[in-house]
């Protein structure tokens, strides 16, 4: 024989008390959940502000050290373009001893160079740099055949093998009468001789 023993109103505050403390047991674990959301966001956003502070400071320094690795590769560029330009004036000389020595062994006897100039010039030759050198040679002649003779000099500019593969041009700029009276049967004349131009450089 069962007896029950527990009063109604025993079992009426049992199931209250269990309602309550459901409900706050409910309410204590979704506080807990809010509060674990709320943290990880914190967290996530203490991260995300590190990470970017982070990468700032690397930034700032390394942002300089770039900066200078890209000048100095500029100017080690500027460097060498010097140097070769260096070099092709080196390689490209010319001689211009020897020049006028040739020159003197094609003139005739009656003919004597009175002045040797030698002029530079910078220019492009296939988008690369080139000097153009041109000389300029006075001098004085006597003779009946004085004016062929010194045309016989372009000639040897532009047929010579001493002069073909280096000339470019060749022309007499003036032959006239010498106006010192002591040089009554000399010719004064100036010869124009432009070289071909040489590539400075690689």
């Amino acid at each position: 024989m069962y007896i029950n023993l527990i009063k109604p109103e025993e079992i009426r505050s049992s199931s209250a008390i269990r309602r309550v403390f459901l409900i706050q047991l409910s309410i204590g674990l979704g506080v807990v959940v809010l509060l674990s959301l709320l943290a990880t966001i914190i967290w996530g956003s203490i991260s995300a502000s590190q990470k970017r502070k982070s990468a700032e400071i690397e930034k700032g320094i390394l942002m300089p050290q770039y900066n200078n690795v890209v000048a100095m590769k500029r100017e080690l560029k500027e460097i060498e373009s010097l140097a070769n330009v260096v070099e092709g004036l080196y390689q490209n000389r010319i001689n211009w001893y020897e020049i006028l020595r040739n020159i003197q062994k094609e003139i005739s006897p009656n003919m004597q160079l009175t002045r040797f100039n030698v002029g530079e010039t910078l220019g492009q030759v296939d988008g690369s740099a080139a000097q153009i050198y041109t000389i300029y040679l006075q001098g004085k002649v006597t003779g009946d055949r004085s004016e062929e003779d010194v045309k016989q000099i372009i000639e040897t500019f532009k047929a010579s093998p001493l002069f073909t593969n280096i000339v470019e041009s060749a022309e007499v700029r003036r032959y006239v009468a010498s106006d010192v009276s002591s040089e009554k049967d000399f010719r004064i004349f100036d010869i124009e001789c432009v070289f071909k131009p040489i590539k400075i450089g690689k």
